[in-house]
């Protein structure tokens, strides 16, 4: 059972790590470069992806690095407060709201190997903690270090250079909702590619009369979980 300090520190540290989270994008940030008065940013250009699938066997460590979706047009997201994505026990349904088909698992190569793509394992621990948050039992301490680590090191590989003026430590939440625009990936673009995924597996284990279709349901998959 945790103590009403302990409980009160966890959930501190949550929200300090949640407020350094929603100043990045969960995928990959691009620079923005930033000219003379008159040029303030260069064009956005889409970032070239690996359409390599073929060009692997899939065995071992012979596999992309990343997932081969082609060409990522860039976004850009304006950072802002949110009255949704709390960490009481009723907004937990939100959280789910962004785990995609799959939550997170893909299938690739010819024998179908799974893989489980970084931005969604990035997500998972937010609502993980989100969960944690409100439960009465202990989280696993083990889980939670390892969700702190690996955020800590994806917004360190991140790199998002975007300029924030002010002191953000200062700055009233409450009356200021809006921060800079940060220049992104498309991210719904990795959503989609996540559901045709999914739905090429799901086809792939009717048409081959494998078991526990039910597995399959969208938001969960048991496919990488294991």
């Amino acid at each position: 059972m945790l103590t009403q300090s302990t409980s009160d520190r966890f959930l501190s540290a949550l929200m300090v790590l949640l407020a350094v989270c929603s100043l990045i994008s969960t995928f990959y940030s691009t620079v923005v470069l930033v000219g003379d008065s008159n040029d303030r940013t260069r064009p956005l250009t889409a970032i070239p992806g690996q359409n390599v699938v073929r060009s692997y066997s899939f065995d071992g460590d012979d596999y992309p690095t990343s997932y081969p979706i082609g060409n990522l047009p860039l976004a850009q997201m304006t950072v802002e407060e949110s009255a949704h994505y709390s960490l009481t026990h009723s907004d937990e349904y939100e959280w789910l709201y962004n785990s995609p088909y799959g939550t997170g698992a893909v299938r690739v190569g010819p024998a179908y190997r799974g893989f489980f793509v970084s931005m969604f394992h990035q997500l998972h621990c937010l609502r993980y903690f989100q969960s944690e948050s409100h439960t009465t039992n202990a989280p696993a301490s083990g889980h939670v270090s390892h969700c702190f680590n690996y955020l800590r090191q994806m917004i360190m590989c991140a790199g998002n250079l975007t300029l924030e003026p002010g002191d953000f430590t200062k700055r009233n939440y409450t009356q200021e909702r809006t921060g800079q625009t940060h220049v992104c990936r498309d991210w719904t673009a990795a959503y989609d590619a996540l559901a045709d995924n999914w739905v090429d597996w799901f086809q792939y284990k009717h048409e081959h009369n494998l078991t526990d279709l039910s597995n399959g349901a969208p938001g969960r998959t048991t496919a990488t979980t294991a």
